[in-house]
């Protein structure tokens, strides 16, 4: 991988620190909060660089938001950026989510590459999964990107939590690191945009994660109708706009992966939009640039891109709400296939020395 500058000692303090919103139109998420409603979240701008030097900086620095502690829920909300965005380009729906109670991180990764656009032509040859496996495990999968261990997607979450439980001790963050210093992936709402929706379903392909919410993603490659997914497709959440480039195919990948509900507008409807998990917009007061592809499709979760209300709310706060409220008293959910697995095998174990001492 070539080198890249790094931003040196970057740790920013914002929100509660400032009383200042890091978008200015969004009142609720960060805006000094009116009487009676949760102040805006402590923001810390942190490079990835920072949490260890063996990681390069790219595509900006990572987004860690939390609010108040009589409020937290004891849950993360980890954001994946879209191909070459940065976690700054969705600090609204990042700090909303902090807002209701999350520890929430946006995850500066290596997205530089469109998985899409590098493994055109390529669908049935299994290319999206060995790209995604790189990106994230940072394993030698594919030989179209360069991903080494160091800068996958999970280290770089592992080092972050690692380095927040040691420059902000008390707030909780060592939580979501077990005693194996896994992540603790149960305890992890996973989401993202575009590419990084995508990423976002394949880590609920290979963990246990307490919801997966894609905004416009994924592909409907072959590995979206595997079979072995840890997490049920009952935990699976989407919305998309019907006006994207890759509606149709955004579809078929929720329809592979078993995302519960048929396409449902949320446009002047109110959760829980008849109980679908395959949630759309029509909206045409998406801003930006009219002409550019990012019109539609960072329309509902991208800052410059979405639409608000005239007392600044984003008019899509609703929706992410319904999408982020977990259940109340849901029960934690079982951690990991890798846990199942070695819970199962203890499970045998017992069995067959129970069997033995029965024998004798």
């Amino acid at each position: 991988m070539e080198p890249t500058r790094r931003i040196v000692g970057l740790v920013l303090l914002l929100g509660l620190a400032s009383g200042a919103a890091s978008h200015p139109r969004a009142a609720s998420a960060g805006r000094a909060a009116s009487a009676g409603a949760p102040p805006p979240p402590l923001v810390r701008l942190i490079a990835a660089s920072e949490t260890d030097p063996a990681i390069d900086d790219v595509n900006g620095v990572h987004h860690v938001a939390i609010g108040e502690a009589g409020g937290r829920l004891g849950r993360l909300f980890l954001f994946l950026p879209g191909t070459t965005a940065a976690p700054q380009e969705y600090t609204v729906l990042i700090e909303r989510a902090a807002t209701l109670g999350y520890h929430a991180i946006g995850l500066a990764y290596v997205n530089e590459l469109a998985v899409n656009a590098i493994c055109a032509g390529l669908g049935a040859s299994g290319c999206h999964e060995q790209v995604r496996r790189e990106v994230l495990l940072g394993v030698d999968e594919s030989p179209l990107v360069d991903v080494d261990a160091d800068n996958g997607a999970f280290n770089r979450l592992e080092k972050l939590l690692d380095h927040l439980a040691v420059i902000a001790p008390g707030e909780g963050w060592e939580r979501y690191r077990g005693a194996d210093c896994e992540v603790q992936w149960y305890r992890v709402v996973v989401s993202g945009h575009s590419q990084g929706a995508g990423h976002a379903a394949f880590i609920g392909r290979l963990e246990r994660v307490a919801r997966a919410v894609l905004f416009s993603g994924t592909e409907p490659a072959p590995w979206t109708e595997a079979g072995d997914f840890a997490t049920p497709s009952d935990d699976f959440h989407g919305f998309v706009h019907t006006q994207e480039r890759s509606y149709q195919p955004i579809l078929g990948s929720w329809e592979n992966i078993g995302l519960p509900g048929s396409p449902t507008s949320v446009d002047g409807a109110e959760p829980p939009f008849s109980d679908s998990h395959e949630l759309e917009t029509s909206t045409e007061a998406c801003t930006g640039d009219p002409q550019s592809n990012g019109f539609y499709h960072n329309c509902h979760c991208a800052d410059d891109w979405m639409p608000f209300e005239p007392d600044g709310t984003p008019s899509f706060q609703t929706v992410w709400d319904h999408l982020l409220a977990l259940e109340p008293g849901a029960t934690v959910p079982a951690a990991s296939a890798a846990s199942r697995g070695l819970l199962l095998g203890l499970i045998a174990a017992s069995g067959a020395w129970l069997a033995r001492r029965r024998g004798r």
